[in-house]
């Protein structure tokens, strides 16, 4: 029951956060699984994980978490499986706990989920990365990995890399991905004698990792490959799935330029610079809002540019100000809250997430309660006041997903009018700079590996 109220409420949460989360891939529909997932982005990443993967997960998580009584309690509930870190062993001791043994009688229930046909998630990263790539794996998913193939009673386990990628990890309306990769067969797998097997099969899931994921060397890069695939999903076609075209360019580029060694700073690219230098360009013109967002709205207007896409716009305007009336009260708190009690701004999704989920909750109900009571009081009586009640707490959740697409087209307008007033030849540099992106280069190294995936315009296809 438990479980089941979180993934909803963790798919509210992250449409009220994020703009869209798109899901690519496909899970296995059965049998033993270990989800690696990374971890850039803290509770959002959980809440993607329990809103869009479609089977119970059963997560491995750190035990420190567990020092508060209600988040222990809901562990045990959701089944969460507590691991020590080797920084959880000092305050585990004060507590009289032995770490090693902690962690075998963990290992002992991935075990028991497994031989169930169940499903575990790991971050084997071991705690949230806010770097430019990919950061180190432990070696404990291998080694849950590798004692579930040697048990007789469990066949069959795969190791399924799992990539979340966030178009602007910090900021509201922008894009997820949740991304699906090959599975590891463990039964057909086995490492040469001559090196530990755990390190071997670390290193492959991270190879698996990396391929549905972004990386960069480092902050500079990230910068230029933001630039690069934000103009290209601003200029995807309206059939096409713009953060895949992002993504698809992100690693293309990205195979191009470092390969098996950096050829030259990515930002100094030939193919890049247009598109960098228009992106800072777009920041300076609207300061207050990212080159990302203010792209999302390019893009997503003329996806809306058709007759069937403003007629559902009209028809769907009186929700979204039904749902704008029922929410915004609630919704301006919870910002206001977190916007007060954050430091940077890395902090502020987890504030608006956690609490945002308990405060809307108690909205809900005091809002039907208030619907049931004027209904009683108007003298519907008991038992159709109360449905009445029901059915606001029903529709609710739904009417402030139109709530906030609501405010989406509006602030969308918004930023297409200042960027055109800005900016008034932006649609044909978009154009350009997009085609100069996933055009390879006549010479260099942006032609080194012909063999690689074709420009990102040339191989997204409609999800």
């Amino acid at each position: 029951m438990l479980y089941s109220l979180l993934a909803l409420s963790s798919r509210h949460a992250l449409r009220w956060c994020y703009r869209d989360v798109h899901v690519v891939g496909e899970l296995p529909a059965t049998g033993p699984l270990l989800l690696a997932v990374n971890h850039p982005n803290d509770l959002a990443d959980i809440c993607a994980v329990l809103a869009h993967v479609p089977r119970r997960v059963n997560f491995v998580a750190n035990v420190s978490a567990t020092e508060q009584r209600i988040v222990a309690w809901a562990y045990g509930q959701m089944g969460v499986v507590p691991v020590h870190r080797v920084r959880d062993a000092r305050k585990a001791k004060a507590r009289g706990e032995d770490s090693a043994q902690a962690n075998v009688l963990a290992f002992t229930r991935v075990r028991d989920v497994l031989r169930g046909g169940g499903c575990v998630c790991v971050f084997p990263e071991g705690g949230v990365n806010g770097g430019s790539h990919l950061g180190a794996l432990r070696n404990g998913l291998a080694r849950m990995a590798l004692e579930a193939r040697d048990d007789e009673a469990i066949r069959n386990v795969r190791i399924v890399p799992v990539g979340l990628i966030y178009e602007s990890r910090y900021e509201k309306r922008t894009r997820v991905v949740v991304e699906f990769g090959d599975p590891i067969a463990m039964d057909a797998w086995q490492a040469p004698e001559s090196r530990a097997a755990a390190p071997q099969l670390t290193a492959i899931i991270a190879s698996h990792l990396r391929t549905i994921t972004r990386n960069a060397p480092d902050e500079l890069a990230v910068e230029a490959m933001r630039a690069v695939t934000s103009i290209v999903a601003a200029t995807a076609q309206r059939d096409v799935n713009p953060m895949r075209v992002a993504t698809n360019a992100w690693q293309h580029i990205a195979a191009e330029t470092y390969g098996p060694g950096i050829a030259e700073p990515v930002q100094e690219s030939a193919r890049v610079k247009a598109s960098l230098e228009l992106f800072r360009e777009i920041e300076r013109a609207l300061p207050a809002v990212s080159a990302e967002r203010a792209l999302i709205a390019w893009h997503a207007s003329e996806r809306r540019n058709t007759p069937s896409a403003r007629a559902a716009q009209l028809f769907s305007a009186p929700l979204a100000m039904l749902g704008g009336a029922i929410h915004m009260p609630a919704w301006q708190f919870i910002h206001a809250r977190a916007r007060r009690s954050v430091s940077k701004v890395a902090e502020l999704m987890p504030r608006l997430i956690v609490p945002g989920l308990y405060i809307m909750v108690a909205w809900y109900v005091l809002v039907a309660s208030a619907v049931a009571v004027v209904a009683w009081w108007r003298g519907l009586g008991g038992l159709l006041s109360a449905a009445a009640g029901l059915v606001v707490l029903m529709a609710a959740p739904r009417l402030g997903d139109a709530a906030m697409r609501g405010l989406d087209w509006w602030h969308d307008g918004m930023l297409v009018a200042r960027l055109r007033s800005a900016l008034p030849n932006l649609s044909e540099r978009l154009t350009k700079a997009a085609q100069a992106a996933v055009t390879p280069a006549a010479s260099g190294h942006d032609q080194a590996n012909p063999s690689a995936d074709a420009p990102a315009h040339n191989v997204a296809q409609p999800i």
